[in-house]
């Protein structure tokens, strides 16, 4: 692995040409994310990112979810740069997520996949994730 520094909550307005262009290899409809909108993430969950001297390479995003009856986290974004696959830089992400989790005494994990996204699926099912039965509804607003 290239020398790859870790870290949480570190992007920087300067970061948001990366980052975007992160976000346009695994978005369907590509839309430049303004640096406000990271800053709300990090407000109500954890950004995790991999960096190439100092140049984002890999972001991840564990969300905070409340209910009344358990606080769990929700993966809702995990990309590393097309160049810097391969590389453990993904299950690095991942495991820091995981055991974020565990330290802030999450109950659950929960993240969502396109069944067409075949590797990652069988990433995510590796490292202990389970295939739920279950429907996935959305209302657009």
């Amino acid at each position: 692995m290239s020398e790859i520094k870790f870290s949480q909550n570190d992007v920087k307005p300067e970061d948001m040409e990366a980052f975007n262009s992160l976000m346009a290899q695994i978005l369907t409809h590509p839309k430049t994310i303004i640096y406000d909108h990271l800053v709300r993430v990090m407000q109500n969950g954890i950004l995790f990112t991999a960096r190439n001297n100092d140049t984002l390479v890999g972001i991840s995003t564990l969300a905070f979810a409340y209910k009344p009856s358990v606080f769990f986290g929700t993966i809702e974004e995990i990309v590393v740069d097309e160049k810097f696959r391969s590389q453990g830089i993904a299950k690095t992400l991942m495991n820091q997520m995981i055991q974020k989790g565990k330290d802030l005494g999450m109950d659950r994990i929960d993240l969502t996949s396109k069944p067409i996204r075949e590797k990652a699926n069988i990433f995510y099912c590796s490292i202990g994730f389970e295939k739920r039965d279950t429907n996935v509804y959305r209302l657009k607003l």
